[in-house]
């Protein structure tokens, strides 16, 4: 029985995804490196690790020297698009948080992303109430497709695994959400490319089948 919802951030909660690619698409072809978004892709929903060994084992090019570098750009690109044009958001998720809430969900995000980036996101949607937990990748041992920070989450949360249900968009975070044995649903965003989903018990394209399904399981419970 569901008893709890661990959101991710990106690409489920924000529309970040290109974002990210266009940025650090920026960024690498200045160091001489033509990233394609058909390989990158295969990084969403994981950590900036995955992105440095992508950029090496697939191109060849070494940039680990210049790594702090290269993501202080990419922090100060990202924080100047968020101030010109605000975080992008997704259609209805802003309502459908709030109603899982107000049916008594208890909601934790455990993304991969920085915790001041998580909490920029949750304080932008004016949902800083709804979650209990924000959980970040970077305090977790391994990153997502590992199952660690939605097993952190569960236990700041002080719940079992069996009673989380997780919102993904990544092959990476299904994945993770599976080896955590947690039932995992999956949001098919547009821009986050073709993900392989396959892991996720259900998918969805619009957060108001999100909220139909869920209004379904309590009326059957």
């Amino acid at each position: 029985m569901i008893r709890c919802i661990l959101f991710d951030m990106d690409g489920v909660l924000m529309d970040s995804e290109r974002l990210h690619f266009q940025l650090w698409h920026r960024i690498f072809a200045d160091c001489g490196v033509e990233v394609a978004f058909e390989t990158y892709q295969h990084c969403i929903g994981s950590n900036l690790d995955a992105l440095f060994i992508m950029v090496r084992q697939a191109y060849g090019v070494d940039l680990d020297a210049q790594r702090e570098a290269l993501q202080r750009r990419f922090f100060a690109d990202k924080e100047a698009f968020l101030r010109r044009h605000g975080i992008p958001e997704i259609p209805k998720v802003r309502e459908t948080v709030r109603q899982l809430h107000r049916w008594g969900y208890r909601m934790a995000v455990a993304s991969s992303s920085t915790p001041a980036e998580i909490r920029q996101c949750v304080t932008y949607l004016g949902l800083e109430d709804c979650f209990e937990a924000l959980c970040s990748g970077i305090h977790a041992p391994r990153p997502k497709p590992a199952p660690d920070v939605f097993l952190m989450a569960a236990e700041v949360l002080g719940v079992s695994p069996e009673t989380c249900l997780v919102i993904e968009d990544s092959r990476n975070g299904t994945r993770a959400a599976q080896a955590a044995g947690m039932c995992c649903w999956g949001f098919e965003n547009p821009s986050s490319g073709r993900q392989d989903l396959s892991a996720a018990q259900w998918r969805f394209q619009d957060f108001d089948q999100l909220r139909r399904r869920v209004q379904h399981l309590r009326e059957t419970e």
